[in-house]
């Protein structure tokens, strides 16, 4: 099976995370994707500091960016979306447009389709935090809030998303650091009420944070 010509990603890697159907062979054989965090610090799939994912996802955010790697046997495969209109592959990034199913092809060197795999994207519903949605607390209280973005059926999802935190009273309550990752900072400044709010691709939450005691 060949294709036409088309604009290709490279990510040989010799480990993999998964196993899928050989379109050569007709059968399931040795070669397999790998899962790669383009951002770990904004994707929720377990991805170590390389952004090597040990555990391929089952579910994927609309939009999320992700890098998929292939080892196959013989020479180097390039990786290309099933469908345009489906997913895209620009440079190192692959991208899931749309909710639904989506597939990849690693085609050979004579642009033989040697492996496919089938992804499924949601978008996000909710926004999964590490916090009551009301707490209160000290003038001296400090922590740390995680995002996880979650489909309509509370599924975890993977891909690299852009977070949007804000806290209404910085008075009340900063932002430390950076605010487009999963994993913000803050810090009570002063008495009174503040709400912290993260966006992230069609998910929102808030947690509403009661600032009690004298200014610190």
């Amino acid at each position: 099976m060949r294709l036409a010509s088309v604009g290709m990603l490279l990510l040989a890697t010799a480990s993999f995370g998964c196993s899928s159907a050989d379109t050569l062979g007709g059968e399931l054989g040795d070669e397999g994707f790998a899962y790669y965090c383009v951002s770990p610090e904004r994707d929720a799939a377990d991805c170590d500091e390389g952004g090597y994912c040990g555990s391929f996802p089952d579910h994927f955010a609309v939009g999320g960016e992700f890098m998929l790697g292939f080892d196959g046997s013989g020479s180097s495969s390039n990786i290309i979306p099933g469908s345009r209109m489906h997913a895209a592959v620009d440079s190192s990034k692959a991208i899931i447009k749309v909710e639904g199913p989506a597939s990849f092809l690693a085609i050979d060197r004579d642009e033989r389709v040697v492996d496919l795999i089938h992804l499924d994207a949601y978008q996000v519903r909710s926004i999964d935090l590490n916090a009551p949605p009301s707490m209160t607390v000290d003038t001296w209280f400090a922590g740390t809030i995680i995002a996880t973005p979650l489909s309509e059926d509370d599924q975890v999802l993977a891909g690299t998303l852009a977070y949007e935190w804000s806290s209404s009273n910085e008075g009340v309550v900063a932002l430390l650091g950076t605010t487009d990752e999963r994993e913000v900072e803050l810090e009570a400044m002063g008495p009174g009420q503040a709400i912290v709010t993260v966006i992230a691709g069609t998910g929102i939450s808030s947690v509403t944070i009661n600032v009690e005691g004298d200014e610190s």
